[in-house]
């Protein structure tokens, strides 16, 4: 059965974009620009899910929300809300507190379905699930934590939640869960550190652990888990379906290794040895990202200088000669690159070259005659 999706997006292109993003997974599709008409359109038909501007013409996304929830079938509908303008943790989390979600703009396409996803196959997968195991889910990113604990809910779990190590550990020390997932990546006490504080406690030391990450994804991270006590270690994905799926299994076989008498960590010096070696790599792997991204700034940088700088020219009647030549050297300063040119049709559609840096006499001549045969 085709889903109903209801965006609520007073920017006519932002909601084109929704509209053409959810038509292409097979969405069924409502489309509001304010508040109002979207309430209409939910009264009307029920959708099985929302996503809503927090800024329209007629009412904020919380007065929409409160509004929803008061309807006879609007409890249990879930409401993303999309905005551009948080941009603080605490207000992040205050805006969770009420929606399922909070997805911030510009928003890639990508994410946006994956996000949905969660929401809408883990419910339909598990609806009638029975089993109803206790999870604590750890994570110190407060949107990926809530967006955790609904998808699992939906596929029949029950979910505690905490936001860093020690605050997990308490928690599972009052109530004790049946399994514990993680994030890796977390300050002051990271995740594989938090496997340790578990297994070291004589209360929870059969409780498995799978940590999840975004960052530590080769087979040494793996194994490096499982030394610290995790049953495993995987990728984290935004529907959460195969989480649940790892979970179940562990549960159900006790294939973790975690009966009585059965846990194993690794020689102390050892995991010591190779946990700095992996703390290392993601350190070498965060710096390449960086480079390609500070790169990658720095073109864009240079783009708009040109922009800039050619309607500039337009504007003030200048030499547009001059504004281009003066993105060349900006865009080859940017990439890195000593060399470069620059072609632009004449009136009669041929192409001829403006302007070159780096290149001699000989190159200039070949350069100039590249495109008149």
């Amino acid at each position: 059965m085709t889903a109903t999706i209801l965006t609520i997006e007073d920017n006519l292109i932002t909601r084109k974009m929704l509209g053409l993003a959810l038509k292409s997974e097979g969405y069924h599709v409502l489309q509001a620009s304010d508040g109002k008409s979207a309430l209409q359109m939910f009264e009307a038909s029920t959708p099985d899910l929302v996503l809503t501007d927090l800024l329209l013409p007629d009412m904020n996304g919380l007065n929409i929300l409160k509004k929803i929830r008061a309807l006879p079938k609007g409890a249990n509908v879930p409401v993303i809300a999309l905005t551009g303008f948080v941009s603080r943790d605490e207000e992040a989390n205050a805006l969770l507190s009420s929606f399922d979600c909070l997805l911030v703009k510009p928003i890639d396409p990508f994410e946006l379905l994956q996000a949905i996803r969660s929401y809408l196959q883990g419910r339909a997968r598990y609806k009638h699930d029975d089993d109803h195991f206790r999870i604590l889910a750890v994570d110190d990113n407060a949107i990926q934590l809530k967006l955790c604990r609904i998808a699992l809910e939906h596929q029949g779990f029950k979910v505690d939640t905490a936001q860093n190590a020690l605050d997990g550990l308490e928690k599972a020390r009052e109530r004790r869960p049946e399994l514990i997932i993680s994030d890796v990546l977390m300050p002051e006490i990271d995740g594989f550190n938090f496997c340790r504080l578990v297994r070291n406690d004589s209360s929870l030391v059969e409780v498995p652990i799978i940590l999840i990450s975004s960052n530590y994804l080769e087979e040494e991270d793996r194994q490096l888990a499982k030394s610290f006590g995790a049953s495993d270690l995987v990728v984290r994905t935004a529907d959460f379906i195969a989480l649940g799926d790892l979970i179940k299994s562990i549960l159900r076989s006790k294939s973790a290794a975690l009966v009585s008498g059965e846990l194993k960590t690794g020689d102390p010096q050892q995991m010591r040895d190779q946990y700095v070696h992996r703390q290392i790599r993601q350190l070498e792997r965060q710096a390449r990202i960086n480079t390609h991204l500070l790169q990658r700034c720095s073109l864009q940088g240079a783009a708009l200088s040109v922009t800039v700088a050619l309607a500039n020219a337009v504007v003030q009647d200048q030499d547009i000669s001059v504004a281009i030549n003066e993105g060349l050297h900006q865009c080859l300063d940017a990439a890195g690159l000593s060399s470069g040119a620059i072609y632009l049709f004449d009136d009669a559609r041929k192409m001829q070259l403006e302007t070159q840096v780096g290149f001699g006499n000989p190159l200039q001549k070949i350069l100039a005659s590249l495109f008149k045969k």
